[in-house]
């Protein structure tokens, strides 16, 4: 049976200049050579530095009053990127505008070799997943291409000069057809949207199906800062997703995909959507998943509509991710068998559950369902914690170096130091205390207390 298309309106609606907190620039930085390798104005890279140095936020403005015409550009390119985008002004000059809008949707498809099918060789550039060149039909070789072996870790300015040349090299076409999991399509739809092209996204892996492309998020980690902290929002002309990919993906890695499945679940407050996902996951029922992804998909859909950019309440789609992102940059740099990010996530929504049953009411029962649900599924099906973050789980710097990243995040707020976090009041209701939208302040302490009891939990391996 045909699967109807989801089609995704979108305006961005920005704020007011005077919603922001402004930092004033003083003119300092120096040239590094991935500016020139970017093709960026002089400065770009040692600007982002700073302004991660100096712990700017996504509701820091950037004052650019006392700069010079002939230094500006460096700023504005660094303001374009940093934490996806932050607004910069000059004298009476905003570079924010109101009104953007745009559609565009996402269709299901039955098989692998129609998935080209409208997109003339001779115009499009194909960015892939190199495990993929197999499995691509016969016409799909014919396209300029190149195919990528990403892990975590390359996920950076250095990958995107490098992806820049490659497409230069083939006449600089204006529009790309990106297949591959979550990590590929971050990189290549911010390369797309550096160069100013159109894309087409190609999720091959049920967690980039799910989440990764669908919103217009595109990002790369930025060391020693941390994950997805340089990007820009853009959206894809198109998104085609179909299931004939999952049939050869690695059980960990669709069990990985599943948890993102469940958090919008968990989010959407439809018990009947946990109960399917968890007995899906539970029973290996890769046809059981694939019915419902069109549901899954669909909520974020929604909340995409609302908040674009996520100025609002797109920021709920982070639920589990502030402890998941903390997580991962550790396991990445201390593991040589690091987390998956579908897993990191599933910890972060127990953890998650956690906290908001001692500071949101969240009842028993539903949190209690949130961590069965995760468990259940095979989520942390293979997963030895202690293994994957590549230090022993009871180690007391851990927790220690969990926080000081969490304070990296780029969900922390300009006005506070405390860390933010969604969290639920029950299933399908986010938690919001009084002066707050959407997130929540949580305190050291609690968070130290709620990562002991997230190591009482049975059934995880630490």
């Amino acid at each position: 049976m045909k699967v109807p298309s989801i089609k995704i309106d979108w305006t961005d609606t920005a704020p007011a200049p005077h919603e922001y907190k402004w930092h004033r620039w003083a003119e300092s930085h120096t040239s590094h050579a991935m500016d020139n390798n970017l093709g960026w104005p002089p400065g770009t890279v040692s600007i982002l530095n700073q302004a991660f140095s100096l712990g700017l936020t996504r509701t820091h403005g950037w004052d650019l009053s006392h700069i010079s015409p002939k230094h500006i550009k460096p700023y504005q390119a660094a303001a374009t990127i940093f934490r996806r985008g932050v607004p910069w002004r000059q004298g009476q000059e905003y570079s924010v505008t109101s009104g953007r809008s745009g559609q565009y949707h996402i269709d299901f498809i039955p098989t692998i070799k129609n998935i080209f099918d409208g997109y003339p060789t001779q115009n499009h550039f194909l960015v892939l997943d190199k495990s993929l060149k197999r499995r691509l039909p016969q016409a799909a070789l014919k396209y300029p291409s190149i195919d990528l072996k990403l892990d975590e870790n390359q996920k950076s300015l250095q990958a995107i000069s490098s992806l820049q040349q490659e497409w230069k090299k083939t006449g600089s076409l204006n529009h790309w057809l990106i297949a591959g999991g979550g990590l590929l399509s971050d990189l290549a739809a911010m390369t797309a949207a550096l160069n100013h092209c159109t894309f087409t996204l190609i999720p091959t892996t049920l967690l980039a199906m799910a989440d990764a492309c669908v919103g217009g998020k595109t990002g790369i980690n930025f060391a020693p800062h941390g994950k997805n902290q340089l990007g820009i929002f853009s959206f894809p002309q198109r998104v085609i997703v179909c299931q004939e990919w999952l049939h050869s993906l690695p059980k960990q890695e669709l069990k990985a995909g599943l948890s993102e499945c469940l958090k919008h679940a968990f989010l959407s407050g439809d018990r009947q959507l946990c109960q399917g996902l968890t007995q899906a996951g539970e029973k290996n029922d890769l046809n059981a998943i694939t019915k419902l992804l069109p549901e899954v998909i669909q909520f974020k859909a929604d909340i995409i509509a609302m908040d674009p950019t996520e100025r609002g309440i797109r920021s709920i789609l982070n639920f589990g991710h502030t402890l998941a992102h903390a997580l991962e940059s550790i396991s990445h740099k201390h593991s040589v068998a690091p987390l998956l990010h579908g897993q990191a996530v599933a910890l972060g929504m127990i953890f998650a559950s956690i906290l908001s049953e001692n500071l949101a009411s969240l009842s028993h029962d539903d949190s209690s369902l949130i961590k069965s649900c995760v468990i259940l599924s095979g989520c942390l099906d293979q997963v030895h914690l202690s293994t994957s973050l590549g230090m022993d789980i009871k180690d007391s710097r851990l927790i220690h170096m969990i926080i000081d990243l969490i304070k990296q995040d780029k969900k922390m707020i300009a006005s506070t130091k405390t860390s933010q976090w969604v969290l639920l009041t029950q299933l399908g209701k986010i938690y919001e205390p009084q002066h707050q939208t959407f997130t929540t302040d949580v305190s050291d302490t609690l968070i130290i207390e709620s990562w002991n009891r997230l190591l009482q939990v049975k059934n995880i391996i630490f």
